[in-house]
């Protein structure tokens, strides 16, 4: 159980997306990627990622030549995270028959079982503000 606490972050962006990411769902960032990501972002010391599943998302339209694209970026850690919480997701959900149920359908299974703070959603019997 104190794995998931570390995975919270990642099981967080898993239920609101409902993307089972898999190793393909990252690519490494090229050398123009990383220099833009550096100059607007941080200088990294892990490789960065751009994340496939997450559509990337037109910012600014410069004239008919440029755009500028927003792309959704992971670093080496936040994929490992990503990874290791669709395999927990697969842990926690072992008594489902393996072949005939979803991803999607796993993360409903859970939704019934994990704390809302995990899966995004809001605690009803806390009142607002606090």
């Amino acid at each position: 159980m104190f794995e998931a606490f570390r995975l919270i972050p990642a099981l967080q962006a898993i239920f609101q997306s409902g993307i089972e990411f898999r190793e393909d769902s990252f690519a490494e960032l090229n050398a123009a990627q990383r220099e833009a990501y550096e100059r607007k972002v941080a200088v990294s010391d892990e490789p960065i990622f751009r994340v496939l599943p997450c559509e990337p998302t037109v910012i600014e339209r410069q004239g008919n030549e440029k755009v500028t694209v927003e792309l959704t970026i992971a670093t080496q850690s936040e994929r490992q995270l990503l990874l290791e919480a669709v395999r927990f997701i697969y842990r926690a959900t072992d008594e489902l028959p393996k072949e005939s149920t979803s991803f999607e359908q796993r993360l409903d299974f859970l939704r019934q079982r994990l704390p809302p703070i995990v899966v995004g959603e809001p605690d009803l019997d806390r009142p607002e503000g606090s």
